[in-house]
């Protein structure tokens, strides 16, 4: 039977479990309300501290400027156009291509000599360094660095005893000492001239309230200061215009970087154009000397065979007829020449084709194509090879070799080069077609005319070739001139369409956004919180949440409101403030324990609650009180023998009390006390007894109710909580209302299963519910977002109620009342918003 009772106890306990957990799953706006407006000041101050961190972060975030340059890139080479000389390449920048080459090292090692930025120069504040370019009041000017180990290093700058010194961060190294200022000085770290651009006193003043520092960097760490907020951007491909934009906390810094960039880039552009020039001039220079050494050569020929055969005194037969010849070795010499040419082209490309093929390489085949060569094929075929060939290096910057795009392009550069070899093979095919043709036409007028000695023969030769490299000597000369020209008129025509200014509002950090951000921040914080304090909470909040979270019908007889006056302990307050809100809820519940049961005879009220700290003393003896108004004769007994609290709340002594009277150490009169409300009489819990509970269950507790009736209308027993002992059951049964207390915001919601046990297991169904400490708020929010639980007063009351499961009070009103009272258990001072956080994580 035990078993089974137990089996069936423990299926109870888990219903009971699964039932609270399906109830908390259901979302209660009200309560959601009430626990926001409950932990109100901690949510301030969560606001307050994600405040106070942005505005910190915005003390110490240094403020970046930006500043942009705009610069069009086009180029034009106006002699070379008036010339149709044009280079084969496509007028069209390849934009890219220019981006990586203001972004380049070359381009850095040029801005960085040009800005002087080979010594940094900072002043050091609590948190961060700020540099101080073009601010800075001295310079370290015509230094030379003896031992590198200070590259990189921070060098304080301090001044003591009338003389500078330079130091190491820890103020442990010097690195140089009696420096004087704008005076030379060397130690065996550094030799230079220390610049004062202030007044020595005022700088000195100044060095006593600032930490200046100077760093010597390397590339790397140049280039980490000007990289890290540098951008090149394109903004209209077809207009081949781009941005130079870069972000610092010096403005000064970022307009110079801007603007410089933009004179390095123009004048490395101008440079690449006459680099290009003075090649081609070069290597006209070279052919013309070859081809002057020639003209020599053979000038000295014919003077020698013309001595050698007296050709001086003999007129020639044969001018009329040579000079078919003439023109014909002339066609011979042209055709020879190209071919020439065509040889020299081809040995331009690698056997290994596109492994060796770069684009300064590409560029110098295609100046020697514009020179001697202007076949449309030729052209069209190196024009689309070289802008593959730059596709391909471009591609590389970005990709490895073992690219899949970077190998197709590759193989279609292979298939262009064997492209442009094979069609260089058949112009030469051609022209050795055209050159036999030529010495055919040749050879047969040699034929016809074969009364022509060949003295004469060899001398038209060698006249013919000696005219022939004339010409071309005369056309390499005007080349030359051209090309001198050129270079000297060649320009750029990319211009900086819109200098870098100084800004003077910073684009970050942006005080609105974050000012946003934590504003934002802080309120997901703190619905994160609500949500988990709404999640964990498990205390009873309101009367409504009794019927909620319980299987069975319970009797509530009201409740009691939460008040904020402060007392060491329970006492009778009723007396003392009759008007209150409190004496109010007090006669609600004395109106509702006369529905209950109307029988005239005595009747035992037992008071009794789960744990210690619910209000049940300070119910007991405050109802105690409010019956005594009607005139009945009440007395209120200690039965809380291990933690007893009536002596303390009616201002006694803790003496002859039940434990005297249930020994039989003192009879009843001995310990009854009058307390200061008329008709109110009380009995202490006396001395703490070895064994209590079995002093309540005897036969001189049940004597004791007897004679106790006899003299009193109403008897209230302070039973102890029935959560921790046992000892108030048997005296709840013979009860006739057994009142259990629940305390708002401090039961737990798991207590409701202990009155259902009580109700089921000990056949207690008169036992009736109080809610005790219930916050007005709670009952505001529960009237306005779910149930129509409350009281309201006048001067006056009525009351209206259903009784029994699923009821409920509605009594339509609102109050506003400051003459109450604490509760048992509340706290003796007012808690601040640092303790009410601390108690919550306590929780």
């Amino acid at each position: 039977m035990k078993q089974e009772n137990f089996v069936q106890t423990e299926e109870n306990i888990n219903r009971y479990k699964e039932n609270i957990t399906s109830l908390t799953q259901d979302f209660e706006l009200g309560l959601f309300l009430y626990l926001i407006n409950k932990i109100k000041w901690v949510l301030i101050t969560i606001l307050i501290i994600f405040l106070l961190g942005s505005r910190i972060y915005l003390r110490y975030k240094p403020e970046i400027y930006k500043t942009e340059t705009r610069l069009q890139l086009a180029v034009k080479d106006e002699p070379l156009e008036f010339m149709q000389m044009n280079p084969l390449s496509s007028n069209s920048t390849n934009l890219k291509s220019e981006l990586a080459i203001i972004k380049s090292q070359k381009s850095i090692l040029r801005l960085i000599k040009k800005l002087k930025l080979n010594i940094l120069y900072y002043n050091e504040g609590e948190i961060i360094s700020r540099l101080l370019y073009k601010k800075n009041t001295y310079k370290l000017e015509n230094f030379y660095i003896k031992d590198s180990s200070i590259i990189s290093k921070k060098i304080y700058l301090k001044f003591e005893k009338n003389y500078f010194s330079l130091v190491d961060e820890e103020n442990e190294k010097i690195y140089a000492e009696y420096i004087e200022a704008n005076k030379f000085f060397s130690s065996k770290y550094i030799s230079g001239i220390l610049k004062i651009d202030w007044e020595l006193e005022e700088f000195k003043k100044n060095l006593e309230k600032s930490n200046f520092y100077f760093i010597i960097p390397t590339i790397k760490q140049i280039k980490k200061e000007l990289l890290g907020g540098l951008e090149v951007n394109i903004i209209d491909r077809s207009a081949h215009t781009i941005n130079i934009i870069h972000k610092h906390s010096n403005t000064f810094f970022s307009k110079d970087i801007c603007n410089s960039l933009a004179e390095i880039y123009i004048d490395y552009d101008l440079e690449r154009k006459q680099l290009s020039s003075e090649k081609i001039v070069k290597f006209i220079n070279n052919r013309k000397d070859s081809v002057q050494k020639k003209l020599i050569l053979n000038e000295k020929k014919i003077r020698d065979f013309k001595k050698l055969n007296d050709f001086e005194n003999k007129t020639t037969l044969i001018e009329n007829q040579t000079k078919r010849i003439e023109e014909i070795e002339k066609e011979l010499t042209v055709i020879n020449s190209n071919i020439n040419l065509l040889n020299q082209f081809d040995l331009m490309f690698d056997e290994n084709l596109s492994s060796k093929i770069t684009t300064s390489s590409i560029k110098n085949i295609s100046l020697l194509t514009n020179i001697f060569y202007e076949d449309e094929l030729i052209k069209i075929m190196i024009t689309q090879l070289q802008e593959d060939v730059l596709k391909r290096d471009l591609l590389l910057k970005e990709v490895t070799k073992n690219n899949k795009n970077f190998i197709q392009l590759n193989r279609q550069i292979e298939e262009e080069i064997l492209y442009i070899k094979k069609a260089v093979k058949l112009l030469k095919e051609r022209y050795e077609k055209s050159k036999l043709k030529i010495i055919n036409r040749k050879n047969l007028i040699f034929s016809r005319n074969k009364i022509i000695p060949e003295s004469e023969l060899e001398l038209m030769k060698l006249e013919q070739i000696s005219e022939i490299n004339s010409k071309y000597y005369s056309q390499l000369l005007q080349k030359e001139t051209e090309h001198e020209l050129s270079n000297a008129g060649i320009t750029t025509y990319n211009e900086i369409l819109q200098s870098a200014q100084l800004s003077e509002i910073p684009i970050s950090p942006n005080k609105t956004i974050i000012y946003l951000i934590s504003i934002i921040s802080g309120i997901i914080v703190c619905l994160v919180f609500v949500l988990i304090n709404y999640i964990r909470h498990d205390k009873i909040t309101a009367l409504h949440e009794i019927h909620k979270y319980s299987m069975t019908e319970i009797s509530t007889l009201g409740f009691i409101p939460f008040v904020k006056d402060k007392m060491e302990v329970s006492q009778l307050i009723v007396d003392k403030k009759p008007k209150s809100m409190l004496t109010e809820s007090f006669r609600a519940i004395r109106t509702n324990l006369q529905f209950i049961n109307n029988d005239v005879n005595s009747k035992i009220i037992a008071v009794s609650s789960t744990i210690s700290g619910e209000g049940k003393t300070f119910i007991a003896i405050n109802l105690g009180g409010i019956i005594a108004f009607t005139g009945k004769k009440v007395v209120v007994i200690d039965l809380d023998m291990r933690k007893p609290k009536i002596h303390l709340a009616l201002g006694s002594k803790n003496e002859n009390g039940m434990s005297e009277i249930l020994s039989k150490k003192n009879n009843i009169e001995d310990c009854i006390k009058i307390s200061s409300l008329e008709n109110l009489d009380f009995i202490t819990a006396g001395t703490l007894p070895p064994n209590p509970s079995e002093l309540i269950v005897s036969e001189t507790f049940d004597k004791t109710l007897y004679q106790l009736k006899k003299n009193y209308d109403f008897i209230i027993i302070d039973n102890p909580p029935v959560g921790l002992v046992t000892d108030g059951i048997p005296v709840l049964q013979k009860a006739d209302y057994p009142i259990y207390i629940f305390k708002a915001n401090y039961s737990r919601k798991n207590f409701v299963q202990n009155v259902e046990k009580l109700i089921k297991e000990n056949k207690l169904n008169k036992l009736s519910v109080v809610l005790n400490a219930v916050d007005s708020k709670r009952n505001e929010y529960t009237n306005k977002y779910g149930y129509g639980y409350g009281y309201g007063y006048g001067y006056g009351y009525g009351y209206g109620y259903g009784y029994g499961y699923g009821y409920g009070y509605g009594y339509g009103y609102g109050y506003n009342s400051d003459n109450s009272y604490y509760t048992e258990g509340d706290s003796k001072k007012e808690k601040t918003i640092f303790d009410k956080i601390k108690s919550y994580f306590k929780s």
